[in-house]
């Protein structure tokens, strides 16, 4: 379970209060924004029992802003470090248990705090260059971005795509504390709690889905000849040694076809046998038979207790693991040059896991349509064809 609260300050009188909403709904991680800390305050006292701290406060001794995640401890949550930006007010967490679904490898969580007279662009900028740079290195990432936004302009987020599914209004008549996200079938909708004290916040309440959605599983099969360095060299040194006279006595060209094709389909068979191959959807598209075989050998050697082996598969597994993973994106990329333009987006929107989406909701304003369309006209005739422009 999640929590999200803009606190308005003063966390270290309100971390009894804190301590009886984490019990009460059992929460797991907690973003909280505004927390007004500064060096000076030690995290010491900043404690809540089963709950590890992660902390941003904001820098170059300005006041206010601020940023803090409570995660329960058994919980495997890092800091990612290298994502932090000396500007901007952004605390980026990786969580990753062992059990996690092969469609959603890693969940990157974000926590925010976006101040009213921020600057936007480099806001925005930020925060898609740090996903665009996670995302790269593990393309099978759920995404939480969370905190205090105020008044963010969130296409660009939304292109990536994420989705913001706060509904409701935090702040007055306003939704300025949101939550995007890329894997939102996976929740429920956010429940709307009171704020913590006397902030004017109301806190965020997100619980996962009973049932999330999976793919339905199904299994391809076809066949193959079993092609390796050995085998072809195999079928070339008996090539070398066929008898070829037979075929010249032949006088039909249709029964000298016939014959050549019978004597090598018979050496394709006894060298480069046919064999059923079954594909999992379920597996990533770069997985192989040997891959999945090497990994179940590490795994009974685990379960035998058979440290040397199972130490010796796994560094194996995790070197095949890295190669095929390289191999795959470099055909999958060379794959691209060759492509018509058409081809290319759908193979790019393919290989980059994206979602067909709407190519005009970047346009999408709180404005009447007509409006809109004037916006646009008036644009393309004064700034292409007006006599000042060059």
């Amino acid at each position: 379970m999640l929590l999200v609260a803009n606190i308005r300050g003063g966390l270290t009188t309100k971390l009894d209060e804190l301590q009886l909403l984490f019990i009460s709904n059992d929460v797991d991680i907690c973003v909280i924004s505004e927390t007004w800390l500064h060096d000076s305050i030690n995290s010491d006292i900043l404690q809540i029992a089963d709950y590890s701290l992660f902390r941003l406060d904001r820098r170059g001794g300005q006041q206010g802003g601020g940023l803090a995640v409570y995660v329960k401890q058994g919980i495997s949550c890092s800091f990612l470090s290298q994502f932090t930006h000396n500007e901007l007010e952004v605390l980026w967490l990786l969580y990753r248990p062992h059990s996690m679904p092969r469609e959603v490898t890693h969940l990157l969580i974000g926590a925010v705090y976006h101040p009213p007279k921020a600057n936007n662009f480099q806001m925005l900028d930020y925060l898609v260059a740090s996903m665009d740079e996670f995302t790269r290195a593990h393309p099978y990432t759920g995404i939480l971005v969370l905190g205090d936004f105020n008044q963010l302009p969130d296409s660009q987020l939304k292109s990536i795509p994420l989705q913001q599914i706060v509904t409701c209004p935090t702040r007055g008549n306003s939704i300025v504390d949101k939550l995007y996200t890329n894997v939102k079938d996976w929740y429920q909708t956010p429940i709307i709690l009171p704020g913590v004290s006397r902030s004017d916040h109301e806190a965020i309440y997100l619980k996962p889905a009973a049932d999330p959605p999976r793919p339905s599983r199904s299994i391809r099969v076809f066949y193959r000849r079993l092609v390796s360095p050995n085998r072809k060299a195999l079928l070339c040194d008996e090539l070398k040694r066929v008898n070829w006279t037979p075929l010249f006595t032949i006088n039909s060209c249709q029964s000298m076809v016939n014959y050549f094709y019978t004597v090598m389909l018979d050496l394709l068979d006894r060298h480069m046998p046919f064999v059923r191959v079954s594909v999992d959807n379920l597996n990533k598209p770069w997985v192989t038979k040997t891959f999945v075989d090497m990994i179940k050998q590490r795994q009974r050697a685990f379960l035998a207790s058979q440290t040397s082996l199972y130490r010796k598969l796994r560094n194996k597994i995790k070197r095949m693991s890295i190669s095929l993973r390289k191999n795959y994106y470099t055909r999958k990329v060379q794959a691209l040059h060759s492509a018509d333009s058409r081809s290319w987006w759908q193979k790019t929107k393919q290989f980059l896991h994206l979602k067909h989406t709407n190519p005009l909701q970047n346009l999408k304003q709180e404005v009447p349509t007509h409006t809109l369309a004037d916006e646009i006209n008036d644009f393309f005739h004064f700034g292409i064809f007006s006599p000042t422009a060059v």
